[in-house]
């Protein structure tokens, strides 16, 4: 799409109708079918990796509904769910226990395995940022203990070593 093209989205009563599926050929012209599209990025081979889960466009999608509220949907089984990019990658990777439903569509292996690397790098990078906080919590308490007795030694108040 060039710079001077818009892009209209549809009516609330057609996304709803898509949505509840009682405008089928809305559907078929709104989006590519999640199969279609997983059919024709598998004969491709590989799949580049995902930085975000939306950026996987023709599976995911966001938008606000009636209310106001974001939200976003799953265009493999079609359910919607809190607009959360870490909610939305635990459905479609089957974690339970995560306040979000588990993906009931058959998601082809090529896709499975793009979301199953992305929940994996952003768990990595998770614990590498809790690692590299409790490291630099040990360093801040190491010297202010160092700073508080070299002050009470100058002082004169204490003669213990620093733990």
């Amino acid at each position: 799409m060039s710079d001077d093209e818009s892009y209209e989205l549809p009516s609330a009563a057609v996304t709803q109708a898509i949505i509840e599926g009682t405008a089928p050929e809305l559907a078929r012209t709104a989006a590519p079918a999640p199969a279609a599209a997983a059919a024709a990025s598998s004969a491709a081979g590989k799949l580049p990796p995902l930085f975000e889960i939306f950026q996987d466009t023709e599976h995911f999608r966001k938008f606000v509904n009636g209310v106001g509220k974001q939200r976003s949907q799953c265009l493999w089984c079609r359910k919607d769910l809190p607009c959360n990019a870490t909610k939305m990658l635990f459905h479609v990777c089957g974690v339970s226990g995560k306040g979000v439903s588990i993906c009931t569509a058959a998601i082809p292996e090529v896709h499975k395995q793009r979301y199953q690397d992305l929940r994996k790098r952003k768990e990595r990078g998770k614990n590498q940022r809790a690692d590299a906080r409790y490291a630099l919590n040990e360093e801040i308490e190491m010297v202010q203990n160092s700073t508080v007795h070299a002050i009470a030694t100058a002082r004169g108040l204490n003669q213990d070593p620093p733990e």
